[in-house]
């Protein structure tokens, strides 16, 4: 009998525990967030993110147009990290690829973004689930509108993209 009760209660405990872990962080839990994917932490990849967005931005003359959007911080993290997810994957099969040769950090970036993409992916974010999303269109919309400037305006915004996943891709 004592043994079932003690079954009883760790299965019970490994649940809980597997619910926290799989929930996104909600702001002030007071939980230190853990990255889904430790490079979002990684000063080498901050480094080679600040590095490469301010090359871009030196060579960007469009400063009032804004290409990623805006989260909406009130809305479920786990949907706002997966759809900066797609947004991630996006930049790198048609953005990134353009420009491999632009700044010497480059190719350290594309690696570290692809590997915080394929950790998101086994965490559950289906990123092609967000083509369709209104923020996804919109920014693919934008980009196309400014052509060759517009992959630029990106490639400098790659730091904004960064901090909305280090923000938004997080666990409790």
């Amino acid at each position: 009998m004592n043994y079932a009760v003690v079954l009883a209660v760790m299965m019970l405990s490994l649940c809980c525990y597997r619910d926290v872990i799989a929930k996104p962080l909600r702001k002030g839990s007071g939980a230190p967030p853990q990255p889904i994917s430790p490079v979002l932490h990684s000063p080498d990849t901050y480094s080679a993110v600040r590095e490469v967005s301010r090359h871009a931005q030196n060579e960007d003359m469009e400063v009032a147009v804004r290409l990623i959007p805006s989260p909406n911080i009130r809305g479920d993290h786990q949907k706002v990290c997966c759809l900066h997810a797609n947004i991630l994957g996006y930049y790198l099969h048609s953005i990134l690829p353009l420009r491999h040769n632009m700044h010497n950090q480059m190719p350290q970036l594309r690696e570290d973004l692809a590997r915080v993409a394929r950790d998101l992916s086994t965490h559950g974010c289906v990123i092609d689930e967000y083509d369709d999303h209104e923020s996804s269109v919109a920014f693919k919309n934008e980009l196309k509108k400014m052509g060759d400037k517009g992959i630029n305006k990106a490639i400098g915004e790659v730091d904004i993209l960064f901090t909305y996943l280090t923000d938004f891709c997080v666990l409790a």
